[in-house]
């Protein structure tokens, strides 16, 4: 083997079992990694991570904050007809004394109906996520 050749049979069965065996061991390091990988992959959550930084999330946060908004707003004009539907009672005055607790009470009953106008809704959300 002083020439670099192998020259006998011998020789060349021991270096094929040699690349057998340290293919096999890479092979189950090329596994075990794998399977370590995948499993930091869902341990770290990292496709919530690629899906902040595409933006993905935050517009699935913007999607969701919109319907939910429309759903309130779709409910509040609801709530607004139905209370502008209702017949109005005038409070018939009495000649009796009232104490405080009484004339607030009254006070708020005398409402009168009409168009209600919203100028200016704002809503705030809190969310656990960190938009930007």
């Amino acid at each position: 083997m002083s020439s670099g050749i192998l020259t006998s049979t011998a020789e060349i069965e021991q270096q094929v079992l040699l690349f057998q065996s340290v293919s096999g061991v890479c092979l189950a390091l090329g596994c075990m990694c794998l399977l370590l990988t995948i499993f930091l992959f869902w341990r770290f959550r990292i496709a919530n991570v690629i899906a902040f930084k595409l933006g993905i999330s935050a517009r699935q946060s913007i999607r969701e904050i919109e319907e939910t908004n429309a759903a309130a707003a779709s409910r509040q004009e609801e709530n607004a007809t139905t209370q502008l539907e209702k017949s109005y009672v005038p409070v018939v005055e009495t000649t009796t004394r009232l104490d405080p607790t009484e004339t607030l009470d009254a006070a708020q009953t005398e409402k009168t109906p009409g168009k209600w106008e919203i100028l200016c809704d704002i809503m705030m959300l809190h969310t656990e996520e960190r938009i930007g």
